[in-house]
């Protein structure tokens, strides 16, 4: 083996404010999530993800009381809504109205939807137009009807929906609405999320859908992570803030005029404010030290956050103008991650590094009361739900070398501590949110291999993926004549390859398509990249020439290949695959094509000189393996979370 010298990149136990969620009052007078993002190692603590996947199993009944209600689900029938005027627009608003009206009903989990192939052909659109036995009998069996009409006059369009008991014929009707707005088609999603969000309540137990809310994120799409807004289906997106520098971890004030994140300043790390109602930044208190993650208390007279301003990173609590700061924490060890008991107001869960590794604790908002929820392993990520029983949270149970658990999606009854797990499929999740109806889970998963924003039904388990954003920038490589840079840029769209100068000039795109590419690496001679790419689904193997052309795909027998790494020699390719939930080593012959397993639990597979050697990363340890003999050596251990080694040359 030729002298090798490696660098590698450690993720240390101690922590900070990860990619959180929590869920406050949104605008229009609607509910909303705030889906939080990551925050770096700009600090002397780093954030925290949960590296986990979305197939919640719901087996104990307190979990099915809590979120379903015991309640059987309703067969509702939604046909199409009719036009009611003869005016050219009502086809295309129509058809968003009817889109979002089904998905908003079909989302909400306690509907059993009746499928429209069972319609007749000719549907109501007025009260006069039911017929009764054509809708309760088969094959439709509905117990509910909700239909109606829109119609374009002018530069208006007027709604009428109608929600009735098909089954109680001498008294139908449940609900009976009309809406007007201006004649566009985002006034047609606003008035069908309305309709929708009707129906939801009456027949969801008094519990309001969260069809009207919002979700806030980060964004990096506009070339600086910024605060972003969008429906909760995914539709809407705007920017919202425009600080050219990094704000992350945004809260919406519970009557939705206000929005508290996190941003660098020339100062540091600030609490920022932003009124929803002026469009503007508004003044708010500077506090010094270093700021994350503010949280508002449920009845938004109050913020919690966590600053480093007297030493360690430590919980305070302030009004909601910023006065009358108070400390509520005062422990050794990084106190970050508060988020308020929205029911009670009286309560504040947060992580805390007190005894070593993170874990959840709760306390009155006082500071008082201090009680540990989680008594093992890695937790990170508190999230209340409405009802302020339950919290969800990210937790690695068995967390440290060798250890057999992985890092999940949780929810735990407080008062009991009795906890079920929610997610069990290896991919990373992380920022739980509970819905305001307490019936749905919102989080980000990279079950694609990128961030995206899911919603999982805690009734059912079925879980829908809202959004994937662009705005990557990453996995740079070196050619190996040192004067060029392969890397990921979502500069015009999707992250693509690109090839730039090693000054940054001159950047040209190699891969135009409509998938994410990843992970460039170089052949030994600077002439060919292979790189990863989902076009197809699942992320794949391709080979394009370093001066652009079309990408071939490799084949490699596995359904998921990421970081590809060109061995010295130009022979071989170790990359990552994932199958049965976790991810191994894997190496393809480019002269034969054959593809083998060469380790069966590892991760960043990066060839030595001699191209026989692999390093890789397993938990808190850095392996050496030897293709040859099949020999793995550890090189260290017990360094924290360890990622992206590299071989000097």
């Amino acid at each position: 083996m030729r002298k090798g010298n490696f660098q590698l990149n450690v993720r240390h136990h101690t922590f900070g404010r990860g990619l959180e969620a929590g869920i406050g009052k949104g605008t229009r007078g609607t509910h909303c999530f705030n889906i939080k993002s990551r925050i770096g190692a700009a600090v002397l603590f780093l954030l925290l993800t949960a590296f986990i996947t979305a197939a919640p199993c719901l087996a104990q009944d307190w979990i099915k009381t809590g979120t379903g209600l015991g309640m059987e689900k309703v067969r509702l029938a939604v046909p199409d809504f009719k036009p009611s005027t003869s005016d050219a627009k009502n086809v295309d608003l129509l058809k968003v109205f009817n889109a979002t009206l089904w998905n908003d009903l079909d989302n909400a989990g306690i509907f059993d939807m009746a499928s429209k192939s069972f319609y007749p052909l000719a549907v109501p659109g007025n009260p006069t137009d039911v017929k009764f036995d054509v809708w309760n009998a088969a094959p439709v069996n509905a117990a509910m009807l909700a239909f109606g009409n829109l119609g374009v006059t002018g530069n208006n369009v007027t709604v009428q929906g109608w929600l009735y008991d098909v089954k109680n014929i001498t008294s139908p009707q449940v609900l009976g609405k009309q809406y007007q707005d201006a004649a566009t088609s985002d006034e047609a999603r606003i008035i069908a999320h309305k309709f929708a969000d009707e129906i939801i309540f009456r027949l969801g137990g008094g519990i309001p859908g969260i069809a009207e809310s919002q979700i806030y994120f980060v964004s990096s799409r506009s070339g600086h992570k910024e605060i972003w807004v969008m429906d909760y289906d995914g539709a809407n997106q705007r920017q919202v803030t425009h600080q050219n520098s990094i704000s992350l971890s945004p809260r919406i004030s519970p009557d939705g005029s206000r929005l508290a994140f996190s941003s660098i300043t020339k100062s540091g790390w600030e609490i920022l404010m932003y009124s929803m109602d002026l469009n503007r930044l508004v003044s708010f208190t500077r506090f010094g030290g270093s700021n994350f993650s503010p949280a508002w208390s449920g009845d938004g007279t109050k913020l919690a956050f966590s600053s480093s301003r007297s030493g360690d990173p430590e919980i305070y609590v302030v009004d909601q103008s910023g006065a009358n700061l108070k400390r509520i924490t005062s422990s050794k060890g990084p106190d970050v991650s508060p988020v308020w008991n929205r029911k009670t107001n009286a309560q504040i869960a947060w992580v805390s590094g007190r005894t070593g590794l993170p874990q959840i604790f709760t306390m009155e908002a006082d500071g008082t009361n201090v009680q540990r929820l989680t008594d093992q392993g890695y937790a990170v990520s508190p999230s209340w739900s409405p009802n302020g029983q339950f919290l969800a949270l990210a937790w690695t149970r068995h967390y440290g070398p060798g250890a057999p658990g992985s890092e999940d999606l949780y929810l735990m009854d407080v008062a009991s501590k009795q906890w079920v797990q929610l997610t069990h499929d290896g991919a990373i999740s992380v920022s739980p949110a509970l819905s305001i109806d307490g019936r749905r889970l919102a989080y980000t998963g990279y079950q694609s291999g990128y961030a995206d924003i899911y919603l999982v039904d805690l009734n059912s388990g079925s879980r829908v993926r809202l959004i994937k954003f662009p705005g990557t920038n990453s996995g740079a490589a070196i050619s190996p004549d040192g004067t060029r840079i392969a890397c990921t840029m979502s500069k015009d769209g999707n992250p693509a390859i690109y090839v730039i100068g090693i000054n940054g000039d001159s950047p040209r795109r190699l891969t135009r398509s409509r998938g994410v590419e990843s992970s460039p690496t170089w052949s030994p001679n600077g002439s060919e990249i292979i790189y990863s790419s989902d076009e197809r689904g699942g992320p794949q193997l391709y080979r394009i020439s370093a001066g652009g052309g079309s990408g071939r795909l490799l084949s490699t027998g596995f359904g998921y290949n990421t970081q590809p790494n060109w061995s010295p020699d130009g022979r071989k390719i170790t990359f990552n695959v994932r199958s049965g939930g976790g991810f191994q080593v894997a190496i393809l012959d480019l002269d034969s094509g054959s593809t083998r397993v060469a380790v069966s639990d590892g991760g960043n597979p990066v060839w030595g000189p001699d191209s026989r050697h692999i390093i890789f990363s397993r938990g808190t340890g850095l392996y050496l393996f030897d293709i040859v003999t099949g020999r793995e050596t550890r090189l260290v251990s017990d360094l924290g979370q360890i990622s992206e080694p590299t071989w000097s040359r």
